[in-house]
């Protein structure tokens, strides 16, 4: 077991699982991984964020998915277009990915997966 190192910005990589729906198997879902590269929000931060989401977007939605992924994503692994050339991260690139939601969902749980870890997945 190693010491904990309190780092005053800590970045690191994480994986994303997105679940698409299968192009050759009915009612199926194949499973393609990128990595993204996080720095959370401190709980100053996330709290100004939250509020500032609520007042810019009242009613919720995706956007606000949106606007966290921006603050919180600085880079990603592993992502290519449909031709198979690899894709660089950019704000841009990310407001586009974000577009299509089982990118955009998976993005955000494996973000907060990755500030809860085992908690998460005890059901804590």
């Amino acid at each position: 077991m190693s010491k904990f190192v309190r780092r005053a910005r800590p970045i690191y990589w994480w994986p994303v699982n997105i679940e698409i729906p299968s192009e050759r198997r009915v009612g199926s879902f194949d499973t393609q991984t990128v990595k993204m590269r996080f720095e959370p929000l401190m709980e100053d931060e996330r709290e100004a964020h939250t509020q500032e989401m609520a007042a810019k977007y009242p009613d919720g939605g995706w956007k606000t998915d949106v606007e966290l992924l921006k603050r919180v994503t600085k880079d990603w692994g592993d992502f290519e277009d449909e031709h198979g050339n690899a894709v660089a991260f950019s704000p841009e690139e990310l407001e586009s990915a974000c577009q299509y939601a089982p990118f955009r969902v998976a993005a955000v749980i494996a973000y907060y997966n990755s500030l809860n870890g085992p908690l998460a997945r005890r059901g804590n």
